[in-house]
């Protein structure tokens, strides 16, 4: 006669414990960890964890969250700014389609980071062919007819520029991408380079001043106008004043820069006529080092599917960061409440997930389940 031992009630019927597919997750896309790097970790522990067994616990955090991700795009195609840019990605699948015969007409690949800003901040990564304007396009396409136009912050690269849409933004450009143009030649150009690079740096102190007088849109504008404009106008005058009287050479280093500032001055200071308008696209650029910091130390996507799940799990967890929420207990949530987060994912958006938890839907906190071997997991996590 054969008589099954069943586990006790307290002992969870999965086999890995949501902490420990969470952790995986965050050491993965956020610390950018190498998941042979984790199981040699695990090794050391005497609890072996293959990268095969990594992968599938964090495409089963990526196998609910994308239902949020969706719900985030819809939300942030309604904000009031947005801030886009791309870095160089690596996916095999693709990288193996570019050595093909005839290989595909576009052959780059790239990571788009949008940030979009208004009631709340949501963070979005999209990995593939498409560059950040075709990207923003997409996004544009769920924004609600009527709303004000978005501004829109970039640099002046055309792979920015929207082909669809590009009606409902107002288009400005990053006054550091401005300021870099003559950081790199004030070796060669000292005197005029050192003019631009004062006037500059006096529109970011007087921006300084808005933010620590904690400044509304309106009384930041006025502010600008009173003390940032003057310079501004007197930077402009003296450039093309420059190129009047023939004191350069429009096609040298320094020309090149003054054309590139004086052909989008009306982009490059939005800031003195737009409510809430940026100064440059620095907001961006920080959490594009994500996506960085990931190629850095894990190299590469295999396919496009593994693309897809970074981009799912590294948009919560950035989107988190922006919003002050606790990145683990929120993805832990919607582990532990995943029929509820697709009956309405509106309701577990990381601002609004706490007040849908409910005694019956509450995900424990980390490291409560206790674990059955003993081993410690994932940097420090139990492993059941």
């Amino acid at each position: 006669m054969l008589f099954v031992a069943h586990l006790p009630p307290e002992v969870s019927p999965e086999r890995y414990d949501t902490s420990l597919k969470v952790i995986l997750a965050m050491a993965h896309y956020h610390l950018g960890l190498p998941f042979n790097r984790l199981e040699s970790f695990q090794q050391m522990l005497g609890q072996p964890l293959p990268d095969a067994t990594q992968w599938e616990l964090v495409e089963q955090v990526a196998d609910v969250g994308y239902v949020v991700f969706n719900h985030l795009q819809g939300y942030a195609a309604q904000l009031e700014v947005v801030f886009q840019d791309d870095t160089r990605a690596r996916v095999l699948s693709l990288i193996k389609e570019n050595q093909a015969e005839p290989p595909p007409a576009r052959q780059a690949i790239y990571t788009t980071a949008l940030r979009c800003e208004g009631a709340r901040s949501v963070c979005l990564f999209f990995t593939g062919r498409q560059h950040a304007g075709e990207n923003l396009d997409d996004l544009m396409a769920l924004r609600q007819p009527g709303l004000p136009r978005m501004l829109r912050m970039a640099d002046a690269l055309a792979a920015n520029t929207l082909k669809r849409h590009g009606d409902r933004v107002v288009n400005l450009n990053c006054l550091t991408h401005a300021r870099r143009q003559f950081v790199d030649i004030q070796a060669f150009f000292p005197g005029e380079c050192d003019q631009v690079i004062a006037a500059i740096a006096t529109v970011y102190q007087q921006e300084a001043q808005c933010v620590e007088a904690e400044l509304n849109p309106a009384q930041r504008l006025a502010h600008h106008q009173a003390h940032s404009a003057p310079v501004m106008a007197s930077l402009k005058r003296w450039m093309q004043q420059q190129f009047d009287e023939k004191q350069v050479e429009p096609n040298s280093r320094l020309g090149q820069a003054f054309n590139y500032m004086l052909k989008r001055w009306a982009a490059l200071t939005g800031f003195l006529r737009i409510p809430g308008a940026p100064l440059d696209n620095n907001p961006v650029e920080q959490v594009l080092k994500l996506s960085v910091r990931y190629r850095n130390n894990s190299l590469f996507y295999k396919t496009l599917h593994g693309a897809y799940v970074g981009d799912v799990i590294a948009s919560l967890i950035e989107t988190c960061r922006l919003n002050g929420v606790n990145p683990i207990d929120y993805l832990s949530a919607l582990l532990h409440n995943r029929s509820a987060v697709f009956a309405d994912p509106a309701a577990w958006l990381p601002w609004t997930f706490e007040s849908a938890l409910t005694p019956n839907a509450q995900a424990p906190p980390l490291g409560d389940t206790p674990p059955v071997s003993g081993h410690a997991g994932v940097l420090g996590v139990a492993v059941p």
